[in-house]
């Protein structure tokens, strides 16, 4: 049994797909921005997640770390359309 927030990983490349997809219509230079903006997020997440791990905010540090892993896959998904 998978947990609730699970997904299987042919929804995952069903899901990055349609994200690719979508980033494809979005002209040259807003895929450059939008790429930016997100390394830019990873990078602020990172530095959150090192400051809550140095805090002792396990919680925290995990959470910040999902966000920058995210946020690096967006942008390499953004990047290759």
């Amino acid at each position: 049994m998978r947990s609730r927030g699970a997904i299987s990983a042919a929804e995952w490349r069903g899901f990055e797909d349609r994200v690719r997809v979508e980033a494809m219509a979005l002209s040259p230079a807003a895929r450059v921005a939008l790429g930016h903006m997100l390394g830019s997020l990873a990078e602020y997440a990172e530095q959150r997640a090192t400051a809550s791990l140095h805090a002792k905010k396990f919680v925290m540090f995990a959470y910040w770390k999902v966000v920058a892993v995210y946020a690096r896959h967006f942008r390499r998904l953004v990047r290759a359309a």
